[in-house]
């Protein structure tokens, strides 16, 4: 697993794959991801879908929250973290963000409010992973604001029995 130190740029799809899998590889406590779509080419991808189960499987502790605005369309597509939400119902959580935080269409995954990958447009690849803890706090603080504003997303959610 490659050292992620200071700030470094992120120009590619790949580029992304390989910092955010680095970074959940990392993870102790929490996953935090805000995608509005919940790209299907990043984080649908094995790589990163094994590394969020890796981290879950650590510890009962180990947490994920994910904020998305629709999570309708990741079921419909069949998105591969779904079944990870679900099977992990107690230790992760995806919610809609409100209506008031809509306009945001960045991306970006935190981990353990240190480290993080940003992608300011959401749609693109270009981003830089940091592993500065200031810029990590302050993106934190942005996550849980509007983590508490955003509602459960209960089809995420529901079990089939």
């Amino acid at each position: 697993m490659e050292e992620i130190r200071g700030s470094r740029a992120l120009h590619r799809l790949e580029d992304n794959l390989d910092a955010s899998v680095a970074l959940v590889g990392r993870a102790r406590r929490q996953v935090c991801l805000l995608c509005p779509a919940l790209d299907p080419l990043l984080y649908g991808r094995e790589e990163f879908i094994s590394a969020v189960r890796g981290f879950l499987l650590t510890s009962t502790r180990a947490g994920l929250r994910v904020l998305v605005h629709d999570g309708q369309a990741p079921m419909r597509r069949g998105h591969p973290l779904v079944p990870v939400l679900r099977r992990f119902s107690s230790q992760a959580e995806c919610r809609r963000v409100a209506g008031d935080f809509r306009e945001q269409t960045d991306s970006v995954l935190l981990v353990d409010g240190r480290m993080l990958v940003h992608r300011p447009d959401a749609a693109g690849y270009e981003g830089h992973v940091d592993a500065d803890p200031r810029r990590a706090r302050t993106a934190q603080a942005r996550f849980d604001e509007i983590w508490e504003h955003s509602e459960p997303d209960r089809e995420l959610r529901r079990l089939y029995i």
